[in-house]
């Protein structure tokens, strides 16, 4: 038995992933919520293996293999975001301006409102003082000062708009995942899609903020 697709690279489960994304985003309504989490779900399931396939090419505790099973992990939490966002019973968290500063979904949308109003002090009144933004292609951003730099200094996009998909909230913990249109310091029109997961403080601020993205592999 052939364990290679005539046309395709790499093993059966990689080709058979890719082709289960092409035939669910041709057939998804892209404006309807729940086909976009399937949609979500199967482009998670296809980066994740694709990832550990990556890593299975590279040696035992190479910065290389770590880095493809981070990916790998970070495609499998994307993933529990959508399907969370498939059972829950109210699929989106309206924003309502009766919502204190300590309700999570709404202190998250805050958070995008402020990013995308380039409102920095704004945003750092979200955060604790010693707070932890972490994303890809950067060592953590800590406290107040880190993330003030990381978006007057850092950020490699001029401006844009963040579309929030889903938002769900439990405990402390908060989930987001959503669209992002804009353009680069270069110019370039960027779009994307995100999950991130973001932890209240006890004082109702955020502590942590980490975000994935939804992209090929390198």
């Amino acid at each position: 038995m052939s364990t290679t697709h005539p046309q395709l690279d790499g093993p059966p489960r990689l080709w058979l992933l890719d082709g289960l994304v092409e035939a669910v985003r041709a057939a998804s309504d892209r404006t309807d919520p729940l086909d976009e989490t399937v949609l979500c779900l199967a482009e998670s399931a296809a980066i994740a293996a694709a990832s550990v396939e990556r890593a299975r090419s590279e040696p035992h505790g190479s910065t290389a293999r770590r880095a493809a099973m981070a990916r790998s992990l970070a495609a499998a939490r994307a993933a529990v975001v959508c399907a969370t966002y498939a059972l829950a019973d109210e699929p989106r968290v309206e924003w309502n301006k009766t919502m204190t500063a300590t309700d999570g979904a709404a202190l998250a949308r805050a958070v995008y409102d402020r990013v995308d109003a380039d409102d920095v002090e704004g945003l750092l009144a979200l955060f604790t003082e010693d707070c932890v933004y972490t994303r890809p292609g950067y060592d953590p951003w800590v406290g107040h000062a880190g993330l003030a730099t990381f978006y007057r200094e850092a950020r490699s996009i001029r401006s844009g708009a963040h579309t929030l998909t889903t938002v769900l909230a439990t405990g402390r913990d908060v989930a987001v995942h959503g669209e992002f249109h804009g353009l680069l310091r270069t110019g370039d029109e960027v779009h994307l899609r995100f999950a991130e997961f973001l932890e209240l403080a006890a004082d109702g601020r955020f502590a942590r903020r980490t975000t994935y993205y939804f992209a090929p592999l390198a």
